[in-house]
Order: C-alpha cells, then structure tokens, then sequence
C-alpha cells in the first residue's frame, strides 16, 4: 500500500472533540469574565411605559425602555463631550453645519447626551430639547447629568405638535431622535410632519435624523 502523504487530512480523532469543547468553554467563560458587570440603578414606571437605567462598573450607564429591546442612550455622567454611541458620533457632525450661535432643536432627550455635548462645543447656541414622557426627563437629570440652563430649555410634550406650533424658519439645526422600544412613533415618520420640519427650518438649515435599522 502506498505511505499516506503528510499533507493528508487526519480524520477519526474522537480524543479532539472534548479538548475542543474545553477550550470553546474557557473562551466562553473568559469573555463574561472580561466583560463588565451591570447593575440597575433605577427602574420606574413612565407614561409609556417601563424605564430603566443600568451601570456598568466602568461608570457607563444605560437608558432602556419598555421591554429593552434597544439602548435608547448610553453615556457616562459628567463627561458630555464623549459621545459613547456611534450613531451619535454621526449625527453630530450636524453641528458642524450651522452657525455657532444658532437656534437648535432635539425632539427626544433619552438621557441627553447630544444635548449635553452640543452645549459644550457650541455655548452661544440656544438649544430646545422636546421629551413626551417625563420620567425621562428626572431620569436625565438625576441619572445622567443632564442639566438644563439659560441656553437649553426641556420642553415637556409631543414632538410633532411642537414642531408644528414653531414659528416658520424657527432652527437652523433639527435632530430627530424619538423613539419608543424599537421603533420610530408612526406620527414621526409621516409626509406631514417632514413638510412641518421643513417649515420650522431656516433657509439653510440642516435636519439630522436618527432611523430605526
């Protein structure tokens, strides 16, 4: 009989399979072990529905709602210039767009982190933040280190209604980020409302907007 070449495959090794095994549950157990542990620190009801606010031993908390299919915001307390979420990370280049001192709106706060950074990186402009449920907004501040001030006013209410009561060419800058567990509400994704976000835009002003993928 011919000698098998050494390049042959090496079939029928049985003995692998538990080595094998083993070492998929050392890498499985060294990954949680490497990942940080969370805590909830507040869980509440909201006007739609569950809040819940969850740290990591890192410091970076979470914001999540109803039945937590999505992080609705993720920031660690007191250092707003640090955008944690990617999709964040994009949608600021929004500021870069507009005048410093110019009229901003965000329809939705989750736990403020846009707001929080654009009030760094742009103090002069005047920046409105429009939340429908009010739990989010205590969370925010009590949780999250959102503070309101002279130049950044919460407003408490539907974002559409809002934005269809501004004044013509009310903004330079609108981000729309509302969502609910995993969606955008229907009543911001019509033709009408995007006519009235139109409306509320200065003649060169941008809209930012955050899609459910």
């Amino acid at each position: 009989n011919p000698t098998p070449s050494p390049r042959a495959p090496r079939l029928g090794r049985p003995v692998h399979a538990p080595a094998s095994a083993a070492l998929c549950l050392v890498l499985v157990l060294g990954y949680r072990a490497s990942r940080p542990a969370a805590r909830v620190v507040f869980e509440g009801e909201g006007a739609f529905g569950r809040v819940r606010v969850v740290e990591r031993e890192d410091g970076l908390r979470s914001l999540y709602t109803g039945d937590g299919r999505a992080r609705q915001s993720a920031l660690y307390p007191g250092r707003p210039i640090h955008l944690e979420l990617a999709y964040s990370r994009v949608a600021m280049v929004g500021a870069a767009l507009v005048p410093a001192d110019g009229p901003i709106l965000f329809v939705g706060l989750g736990g403020g982190s846009m707001p929080s950074y654009t009030r760094e990186i742009l103090p002069g402009a005047r920046i409105d933040v429009v939340e429908i449920d009010p739990l989010i907004v205590q969370v925010a501040r009590r949780h999250f280190g959102f503070r309101p001030d002279p130049w950044i006013a919460v407003h408490v209410g539907d974002g559409r209604a809002f934005i269809e009561s501004a004044p013509p060419a009310s903004y330079d800058l609108v981000v729309l980020d509302a969502f609910s567990d995993d969606e955008v509400p229907f009543a911001l994704t019509t033709w009408q409302f995007l006519q009235a976000v139109r409306a509320s835009l200065a003649p060169d002003g941008v809209v930012v907007s955050n899609l459910w993928s």
